[in-house]
């Protein structure tokens, strides 16, 4: 009896620390001074979707996995040819939206909201049109119990960008882009640095 509950105390540990969703993940050392990960990143498209994809992530020895992670969720947004055409499409309508990289411990939430929109029947054209409901995301990170928490925010149709350091709040309606944590709240993210990088309409307090 106490061996079951032993059991169940370590796997409601286990749960709390890495979230509802649990990746396993494989490390391979390659070289003395590099390590090779292989984890999962999640995809939030322009339609709504949020998709897993597996990376595998040479990285630096003394790198820290959630860096790591976090940078190639970076290179992911600036590299989705699919992103970069949906913005060129909305930025006559919003010249409010901005590129965003961030990364901390603390609360990581995604609300969904759906949004009605007006679609054109293709085949035939002379139909009125309908709605469709798609989903739009609103990511949110709280970092006010990490003083190392970090974050950039880029305006798309300014040259300038603002950096913040220690504890801050980031909020980015409309997201859409790459994280390194998925679920409406992120337990994992009180105890590591989840990261996140993409496009929306950004606020920071």
């Amino acid at each position: 009896m106490h061996y079951h509950k032993k059991i169940l105390i370590t796997f409601l540990f286990i749960t709390l620390l890495y979230g509802s969703t649990i990746t396993l993940a494989r490390t391979e050392t390659t070289t003395e001074d590099t390590i090779q990960i292989t984890d999962v990143i999640y995809r939030f498209g322009p339609d709504g979707t949020v998709t897993p994809m597996t990376l595998t992530i040479t990285m630096k020895a003394d790198e820290k996995r959630e860096d790591a992670l976090s940078t190639a969720c970076v290179e992911k947004a600036l590299n989705d040819a699919e992103l970069q055409t949906y913005l060129q499409n909305i930025l006559g309508n919003n010249t409010n939206i901005a590129f965003i990289k961030s990364r901390g411990r603390g609360l990581h939430t995604d609300r969904v909201n759906l949004v009605p929109v007006k679609r054109i029947f293709k085949k035939f054209p002379n139909l009125p049109p309908f709605h469709r409901l798609v989903k739009i995301h609103k990511i949110h990170a709280n970092y006010r119990i990490d003083q190392n928490a970090y974050s950039l925010v880029k305006p798309l149709l300014k040259t300038n960008s603002t950096d913040y350091s220690g504890t801050h709040s980031v909020s980015v309606q409309g997201f859409v882009g790459y994280t390194t944590w998925i679920g409406m709240i992120a337990e994992r993210g009180f105890f590591v640095r989840c990261g996140f990088a993409g496009y929306g309409l950004v606020t920071i307090s």
